[in-house]
Protein backbone atom coordinates (compact mmCIF):
# COMPACT_ATOMS: atom_id res chain seq x y z
CA UNK A 1 0.00 0.00 0.00
CA UNK A 2 1.60 3.36 -1.01
CA UNK A 3 1.79 5.82 1.69
CA UNK A 4 -0.68 7.79 0.09
CA UNK A 5 -4.14 5.63 0.00
CA UNK A 6 -5.70 6.16 3.48
CA UNK A 7 -5.32 10.00 3.20
CA UNK A 8 -6.82 9.87 -0.07
CA UNK A 9 -9.88 7.51 0.92
CA UNK A 10 -10.32 9.91 3.72
CA UNK A 11 -10.64 12.79 1.08
CA UNK A 12 -12.73 11.17 -1.65
CA UNK A 13 -15.01 10.21 1.22
CA UNK A 14 -15.12 13.62 2.65
CA UNK A 15 -15.93 14.71 -0.70
CA UNK A 16 -19.03 12.47 -1.20
CA UNK A 17 -20.03 12.86 2.03
CA UNK A 18 -19.78 17.23 1.90
CA UNK A 19 -21.55 16.51 -1.84
CA UNK A 20 -21.72 19.73 -4.15
CA UNK A 21 -21.78 23.20 -3.25
CA UNK A 22 -25.67 24.15 -3.63
CA UNK A 23 -24.94 27.79 -4.25
CA UNK A 24 -23.78 26.98 -7.68
CA UNK A 25 -24.59 29.10 -10.63
CA UNK A 26 -25.91 27.46 -13.64
CA UNK A 27 -23.86 28.50 -16.28
CA UNK A 28 -24.88 28.00 -19.93
CA UNK A 29 -22.77 24.96 -20.94
CA UNK A 30 -23.34 22.21 -23.44
CA UNK A 31 -21.95 18.88 -21.72
CA UNK A 32 -20.95 17.36 -25.21
CA UNK A 33 -18.48 19.35 -25.50
CA UNK A 34 -16.77 18.50 -22.49
CA UNK A 35 -17.46 14.49 -22.20
CA UNK A 36 -15.82 12.83 -25.39
CA UNK A 37 -14.91 9.30 -24.47
CA UNK A 38 -11.52 8.45 -24.37
CA UNK A 39 -10.23 12.20 -24.43
CA UNK A 40 -9.23 14.14 -21.54
CA UNK A 41 -10.13 17.58 -21.05
CA UNK A 42 -8.36 20.60 -19.73
CA UNK A 43 -10.29 23.81 -17.64
CA UNK A 44 -7.43 26.44 -17.96
CA UNK A 45 -7.93 30.15 -17.03
CA UNK A 46 -6.55 32.50 -14.49
CA UNK A 47 -7.18 32.05 -10.98
CA UNK A 48 -10.15 32.81 -9.32
CA UNK A 49 -12.28 32.23 -12.71
CA UNK A 50 -14.62 29.53 -11.63
CA UNK A 51 -12.59 26.83 -13.00
CA UNK A 52 -13.36 24.53 -9.81
CA UNK A 53 -17.04 25.50 -10.14
CA UNK A 54 -17.25 24.55 -13.78
CA UNK A 55 -16.40 20.98 -12.66
CA UNK A 56 -18.73 21.45 -9.86
CA UNK A 57 -21.60 21.72 -12.34
CA UNK A 58 -20.16 19.33 -14.44
CA UNK A 59 -20.15 16.77 -12.22
CA UNK A 60 -24.21 18.21 -11.25
CA UNK A 61 -25.62 18.04 -14.26
CA UNK A 62 -23.67 14.30 -15.32
CA UNK A 63 -26.28 13.29 -13.04
CA UNK A 64 -24.34 10.50 -11.83
CA UNK A 65 -24.05 9.28 -8.01
CA UNK A 66 -21.44 11.60 -6.05
CA UNK A 67 -19.77 8.18 -5.52
CA UNK A 68 -18.97 7.78 -9.12
CA UNK A 69 -17.06 11.09 -8.90
CA UNK A 70 -13.00 11.47 -7.84
CA UNK A 71 -12.83 15.13 -6.98
CA UNK A 72 -9.08 16.27 -5.88
CA UNK A 73 -7.31 19.28 -4.97
CA UNK A 74 -3.78 19.01 -5.22
CA UNK A 75 -3.33 22.39 -3.49
CA UNK A 76 -4.88 20.04 -0.67
CA UNK A 77 -2.02 20.32 2.17
CA UNK A 78 -3.13 16.41 2.99
CA UNK A 79 -1.45 15.82 -0.38
CA UNK A 80 1.01 18.50 -1.14
CA UNK A 81 4.27 16.72 -2.42
CA UNK A 82 2.51 13.68 -4.07
CA UNK A 83 4.43 12.48 -6.97
CA UNK A 84 3.57 10.92 -10.42
CA UNK A 85 4.62 7.66 -9.01
CA UNK A 86 2.11 8.61 -5.86
CA UNK A 87 -1.05 9.07 -8.15
CA UNK A 88 -1.16 5.25 -8.21
CA UNK A 89 -2.66 5.83 -4.55
CA UNK A 90 -5.55 7.32 -6.15
CA UNK A 91 -6.86 4.21 -7.92
CA UNK A 92 -5.95 2.21 -4.68
CA UNK A 93 -7.68 4.16 -2.12
CA UNK A 94 -10.41 4.62 -4.95
CA UNK A 95 -11.12 1.37 -5.68
CA UNK A 96 -10.79 0.02 -2.12
CA UNK A 97 -13.83 2.05 -1.02
CA UNK A 98 -15.64 1.13 -4.52
CA UNK A 99 -14.68 -1.71 -6.05
CA UNK A 100 -17.71 -2.17 -8.94
CA UNK A 101 -17.92 1.89 -9.64
CA UNK A 102 -16.38 3.45 -12.85
CA UNK A 103 -14.88 6.87 -11.82
CA UNK A 104 -14.68 10.04 -13.27
CA UNK A 105 -11.92 12.00 -12.29
CA UNK A 106 -11.43 15.34 -11.79
CA UNK A 107 -8.00 16.66 -10.75
CA UNK A 108 -8.02 20.59 -9.58
CA UNK A 109 -4.66 21.93 -9.58
CA UNK A 110 -3.40 19.28 -11.01
CA UNK A 111 -0.42 20.70 -12.85
CA UNK A 112 1.34 21.01 -8.97
CA UNK A 113 2.44 17.01 -9.84
CA UNK A 114 5.02 17.40 -12.02
CA UNK A 115 4.44 14.73 -14.82
CA UNK A 116 0.60 14.39 -14.54
CA UNK A 117 -0.18 14.12 -17.73
CA UNK A 118 1.19 10.06 -17.78
CA UNK A 119 -0.93 9.79 -15.24
CA UNK A 120 -4.11 10.58 -16.87
CA UNK A 121 -2.99 8.83 -20.49
CA UNK A 122 -2.83 5.66 -18.03
CA UNK A 123 -6.42 6.31 -16.94
CA UNK A 124 -7.48 6.99 -20.47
Amino acid sequence: MGMYVEVLKYIIKEFHERGLPEDLVDRDIQLKDYLIPNVAKVIVGPRRAGKTYLMYQIMKNLKKPIENYVYLDFEDGRILGITLKDMEDILEAYFSLYPEKKPIFFLDEVHNVLGWESFVRRLL
